[in-house]
């Protein structure tokens, strides 16, 4: 389910941060999706951490009516299949939008942003966050 941001109509600097919890190696990356299907990769986490620390994404005038889609992969294939069903099911992903109108907002990931493989060997999480 997507979210929205107000980014507000000014020069404001607008900044997202990921911070991702699991037991499993996670990777993350972020793009900014305009209209006209253009899609620029924005940042994205080392290659374990799933996290993304605060970053800069443009400012609120540029990034009005576009979409931060933020996408996180997890690998549970390290634990047994009963530790990757508990695994699966106790991820933490916190999304916080700041500099905007909005002020500091921060979003968590709705049911039907995971797919899970039927296995639990892997997660996919994406979360669309639009910027109005």
């Amino acid at each position: 389910m997507k979210r929205q941001y107000d980014t507000g109509l000014d020069a404001n600097s607008i900044s997202m941060q990921v911070k991702v919890g699991t037991v499993g190696e996670a990777y993350t990356a972020a793009y900014l999706l305009r209209s006209g299907g253009q899609w620029n990769k924005i940042t994205e986490s080392t290659a374990d951490s799933g996290s993304i620390k605060k970053t800069n994404i443009g400012f609120a005038a540029d990034l009005r009516k576009s979409y931060v889609v933020v996408r996180t992969l997890i690998d549970l294939s390290n634990l047994n299949e009963a530790e990757r069903e508990s695994a699966a099911n106790t991820i933490f992903i916190e999304y916080k939008f700041s500099g905007g109108f909005a002020g500091t907002q921060t979003y968590n990931f709705d049911l039907d942003d995971i797919t899970k493989t039927p296995d639990n060997r892997f997660v996919s999480i994406s979360k669309p966050i639009e910027l109005i």
